[in-house]
């Protein structure tokens, strides 16, 4: 991943030129920020903002561009408001799904919650060079949006998920009887759950959940 923090800069027609040129045609991850302010110096600022409106309709899915156009800081202490800013958002794809991410993003998503997550762990790979372990609160955030949205049917993608990730645990069991259970099958959603009885327990989600569950279902159906 590559990024740069652009802080009021003073570019030369060639350099903007030479810029632009470089991230309409890029094939890297590149985050750029730039930014000015009311009080920043009048020429800077006419140029910074005339040069952001090329760079706000680049059209390449590769470049993460953000523009701040601030009231009150000067030139010299715009650095305090971009710096920090700039470094969050170009770290908060690394971070786990939030309540900001979950309402602004997930409620939204017109594609599978699950496939959502996956590409979300697959940029952090490609952008930082990390393989990071999908967290259990990014699977609970899922969890939470199927059951929000009644789409029980990505339970079962959400289990096969966690088979990868998390075998040795008994939440694929819990995903796979949530599935069969939310879609009628409540026989087979409990015989899931009792056969978790071996498996680890993770995040809150013990086997005596799994059994109480069972039990439930058990005593609903007669089964």
């Amino acid at each position: 991943m590559n990024g740069y923090i652009a802080i009021s800069p003073k570019y030369t027609n060639k350099m903007k030129e030479y810029l632009a040129q470089y991230l309409i045609s890029s094939s890297q991850n590149i985050y750029y920020y730039l930014s000015t302010s009311n009080e920043d110096y009048q020429s800077i600022s006419e140029d910074v903002l005339d040069f952001n409106q090329r760079l706000d309709s680049l059209d390449n899915a590769n470049i993460h561009y953000k523009f701040q156009n601030l009231t009150t800081p000067s030139h010299y202490t715009l650095p305090a408001y971009t710096i920090p800013y700039s470094i969050e958002d170009m770290f908060s794809i690394y971070k786990d799904i939030n309540r900001v991410e979950y309402d602004s993003i997930i409620l939204k998503l017109k594609t599978s919650p699950v496939k959502y997550l996956q590409e979300k762990y697959d940029k952090i790979e490609e952008h930082f060079g990390v393989i990071k372990e999908i967290s259990i609160n990014d699977f609970i955030a899922v969890e939470q949006y199927i059951d929000d949205t009644e789409k029980f049917r990505f339970f079962k993608d959400l289990a096969k998920l966690a088979t990868n990730k998390y075998k040795e645990t008994i939440l694929p069991s819990y995903y796979m009887g949530r599935f069969y259970e939310e879609n009628g099958d409540t026989e087979k959603a409990m015989h899931i759950y009792r056969s978790a009885y071996n498996m680890d327990d993770i995040a809150g989600i013990t086997k005596e959940y799994l059994l109480q569950r069972a039990d439930a279902i058990a005593d609903k159906y007669g089964y």
